[in-house]
Formats: C-alpha cells, structure tokens, sequence
C-alpha cells in the first residue's frame, strides 16, 4: 500500500520495507487471550494483528521519507479522538498524535491508560485550581466542564461512552500548564456540549455533539 501511495502522489521513494511480525510468544498470547474472552473470536484477532502490521509497514517507511500526514474523517466519525486529529491537519509522521493515530487501530492499551487517567483525574481536588489560573476560565466553569467531561458515562448513552485517549492526555497537559490551543478548544466544545444537554434534555449524546461541533 506504501508503494501504491507513492506512485498516486508522483512522489520518488524506495520500496516499502516491512515492518517486523509478531513473534511466536506474542501470537500465542493473543490467540489464549481471545480463547478466553467470549466477546472476540481467533479470526477478529488474526485480523487486527494483521492490520497492526500494515499500519506499522506505513509508519516505519513514512518516518524514513520524512512524510506528512493528515487525517481526513468520514462523515461517520464524529468521536473527539477522529475530529482532534483532523485539526491538526497535515502533521509529521513522528508527531505524538500520529502515535495515537496508530492506536487507533489497537486501542486496547490507549483506551485502558485513559480509562486509568480518568480515575486519576477524578482524585484530584486541587486540579481546577490551576487550570483556571491557567486558562482564565471561572474555577466553578473548570469544576463543571470536569464532572461533565471525565464522568461523561453518568450523562450519555453505555453504547457512545468510551474512554477517550486525547480527552486524557489534554486534560494532562492542562493539569500540568502546558497548555495548547486545542486544550482551550477542548474545554469550550465540552462546555457547550454539556449546555446544549441542559437545554435539551430530550436529546441523544450524537444529536448534542453534532450541534456541539458546528
């Protein structure tokens, strides 16, 4: 597929060099972990591992040639995860985001360090303080935007709620004052979004985001 790209953009590259194949002990560890997980079966794992080294096969040979990526979504994705990244537009291939990007296809690692940081996040009692002397928003604002966002599964639907990985890591950089654009946009989105839910009540957490994202 690398080489194919190549070609379609009329770029000079050398060939494609395959990224390294799972060994035999990480095959194994799969395929007994999916025996024993009923909501997997051994060909959806042999899938995703075989994508996971397509993917690798693209990023390995992109850091070598020095490309640029950028992530169009389709008019399905609407997951803050999808949109964040296609702000950014056209990036490094060894940008952190693009890191998440490949995660993207084998989320279980950043969706379960997420789910962790959500906790942390909820432990914390001081963190606002700092992220409205950080960020100019009132304290109450941040205390508000904070329950909304980090314990998002108490206001929307089991079936949309998932642990979101750049929600996480924003909300690091907010805590810890490194603070981005995109943080700053991240918390104006989350505000409206939860205003919008206040309002109407009646509707569902896609018809909220949808509005929300405009």
């Amino acid at each position: 597929m690398y080489n194919e790209l190549a070609r379609l953009q009329d770029a000079s590259a050398p060939d494609a060099e395959m990224a390294e194949l799972p060994d035999y002990p990480e095959v194994a560890m799969a395929v007994y972990g999916t025996i024993n997980n009923q909501h997997s079966t051994i060909l959806e794992t042999v899938e995703r591992m075989t994508k996971q080294v397509e993917v690798d096969t693209m990023l390995k040979n992109a850091r070598r040639d020095n490309v640029e990526w950028a992530w169009v979504p389709n008019w399905a994705e609407t997951y803050v995860f999808c949109i964040t990244i296609a702000s950014q537009r056209w990036m490094p291939t060894a940008c952190a985001s693009l890191q998440f990007a490949r995660n993207f296809y084998e989320r279980e690692k950043s969706v379960k360090w997420a789910e962790s940081y959500y906790h942390e996040i909820l432990k914390k009692s001081t963190d606002t303080d700092k992220l409205s002397d950080g960020t100019g928003f009132r304290k109450e604002l941040i205390d508000e935007v904070k329950k909304y966002t980090i314990e998002k599964h108490l206001y929307i639907e089991d079936s949309v709620f998932e642990y979101d990985p750049l929600v996480a890591l924003s909300w690091q950089r907010l805590a810890e004052g490194k603070i981005e654009k995109r943080d700053i946009t991240l918390l104006e989105h989350e505000y409206y979004e939860m205003t919008m839910k206040k309002i109407h009540p009646e509707w569902n957490h896609m018809q909220v985001y949808k509005v929300s994202a405009k």
